[in-house]
């Protein structure tokens, strides 16, 4: 195992594949700074002639999670830009346990997207730049998207969202006890504590057979060993802090005009299905795509499963004419 549990500011930035993974080539990991001074592992693939895939993670993950989402693109002609968020991969952690997933608002991402965005604008990454999200990073792209696309300078020619978090998965009435529930808990001081139900374990540590993320054992294993051999990619749990600010804000999202794909999975029991159909529906520009038998990460599922998700995103690219 490496001693990367704390990589120092004038130390360069690095990308830990995994034994017995061939990594995408020509990538280079950087360091980021957004305007609050936090540091941000990024990677990215600058060349590409069909334009550049900007990848925005879902909550606990890290750039060497999407291997086979990054080749893929590559191999399509797309130049790839992605990021570890704040509070996670080996980007900057805000708490002295760093398997606690915590962040004080969701405003704070955006600083990181900022960033990333800037970084792409100096190098003159090649256009058009099509956003490709998943869960966490979907809500979190569902609001840069009304921030960075809503007038004349759009920056993005279209989106593609797995998962997307635009709703945590519950009933109403769960959804209600968790806002009244994480708001208390913050107001007498315990924000930064897991949430109820939440520890130190990581996804890989529960195991595959209780996994929510994928079916396929294979690419689970491969992600098990990754987070098992790098141990500071590791993350366990959300803090009360972190529920809060994603209920807040998932309550405030909005469509935009942005071409969107939204793929979903019919057995996912991370995030609300109906609420992306919803999203779409009030969107003027937005298609479903739903994946049967899929879970939570189409990234990281079954052959069948991807041979449908990848058909999808090649018919909606052609659609855009990219």
């Amino acid at each position: 195992m490496k001693d990367i549990s704390a990589p120092t500011l004038d130390a360069p930035a690095a990308l830990y594949w995994g034994e017995g993974i061939t990594p995408p080539e020509d990538g280079k990991a950087i360091w980021l700074f957004p305007s609050d001074g936090v540091r941000l592992r990024a990677a990215v693939w600058p060349e590409g002639r069909r334009g550049t895939v900007v990848l925005f993670q879902g909550r606990t993950e890290f750039i060497e999670k999407y291997v086979e989402p990054i080749r893929r693109f590559r191999d399509m002609g797309f130049a790839l830009a992605t990021l570890d968020w704040r509070g996670q991969g080996l980007s900057e952690r805000p708490l002295a346990d760093r398997r606690k997933g915590h962040v004080g608002d969701f405003a704070e991402y955006q600083r990181d997207v900022d960033a990333l965005l800037a970084h792409l604008a100096d190098i003159q990454a090649p256009k058009p730049w099509i956003l490709v999200a998943h869960s966490m990073g979907g809500g979190i792209a569902a609001r840069a998207l009304m921030r960075v696309n809503s007038g004349p300078s759009t920056q993005f020619a279209g989106a593609v969202l797995t998962a997307p978090m635009l709703e945590i998965f519950g009933s109403p009435g769960f959804l209600t006890a968790s806002r009244a529930v994480s708001s208390l808990v913050g107001a007498v001081g315990m924000r930064k504590r897991y949430a109820l139900g939440c520890d130190r374990k990581t996804a890989a540590e529960i195991g595959f057979r209780d996994n929510v993320l994928t079916s396929d054992a294979e690419r689970f294993d491969r992600y098990a060993r990754q987070v098992t051999g790098e141990d500071a990619l590791a993350l366990g749990g959300p803090t009360w802090g972190w529920l809060r600010a994603a209920l807040r804000e998932t309550a405030r999202l909005e469509p935009t005009r942005t071409p969107m794909l939204i793929c979903i999975g019919t057995d996912d029991t991370v995030v609300s299905t109906d609420a992306a159909h919803r999203f779409a529906a009030d969107a003027e520009r937005a298609q479903v795509a739903m994946l049967a038998k899929a879970r939570h990460e189409p990234f990281l599922e079954t052959d069948a499963v991807q041979e449908k998700l990848w058909s999808a995103i090649d018919a909606f690219l052609k659609d855009l004419e990219i």
